[in-house]
């Protein structure tokens, strides 16, 4: 009888050596790569809740101590993977590359369509904001936003000009009002304002309606 297959996203297992009874290394032998699969699967499949050492290693089919010993803790691991989003998500602004608006869609969009990982992104209490894999990645995705080309490399080497408190007013605010937009798309609650609006509009042109109405996004 023919096994099923693994479900679409989910992770390689590493193989179980039958002669010990213990897991053998992951099978292309980048275990680091295979924790963040596991990670990320499990992550958009249940949501940040369900994410922990135990499951995330039983997943990958590898040991506790394994992941211990690549990413120290939970911290650690969630860390690498919130750092990912953060690339992904200066990943989709560069592909929007364009005005302010078109920016500010592309971030709200990628929230809607990765909600799990763009909570995770910012949970300060699940995640290590020092790690300078995080550090970079954020440093690289808000500089960026903030029209400023110079960032830290992942050396920690280069860093910014600085920005004077007037830009950096006007950073916070627009920043403000599209992260905001973004957690209120994403946890649901546009919806009950959807459902009573007099003409039918989905989520997405509610999100592009909002945004050309501030004036950052004029």
């Amino acid at each position: 009888m023919k096994k099923p297959g693994k479900r679409a996203g989910e992770p390689s297992r590493a193989g179980n050596d039958r002669s010990t009874g213990q897991t053998t290394r992951y099978h292309h032998g980048d275990l680091s790569g295979a924790l963040l699969s596991a990670a990320r699967f499990i992550l958009d499949r249940d949501g940040v809740s369900a994410l922990g050492l135990r499951p995330v290693t039983r997943a990958a089919g590898v040991s506790h101590t394994a992941a211990a010993h690549h990413f120290g803790d939970l911290a650690g691991l969630l860390s690498e993977l919130a750092a990912t989003g953060l690339d992904e998500l200066r990943a989709a602004i560069i592909s929007a590359a364009g005005t302010p608006r078109l920016i500010a869609e592309a971030y709200v969009f990628y929230a809607l369509r990765h909600p799990h990982m763009f909570e995770l992104m910012f949970r300060s209490d699940l995640i290590d904001r020092t790690s300078p894999r995080y550090r970079n990645a954020a440093s690289a995705l808000f500089a960026m936003l903030a029209g400023s080309p110079e960032v830290s490399d992942h050396d920690g080497q280069k860093e910014t000009d600085g920005y004077d408190s007037q830009d950096a007013a006007r950073y916070t605010a627009a920043w403000g009002l599209v992260h905001g937009i973004a957690v209120l798309a994403t946890d649901g609650r546009l919806d009950p304002l959807i459902s009573r609006l007099r003409e039918p509009m989905s989520r997405e042109d509610l999100v592009r309606q909002a945004i050309l109405s501030v004036p950052p996004f004029l």
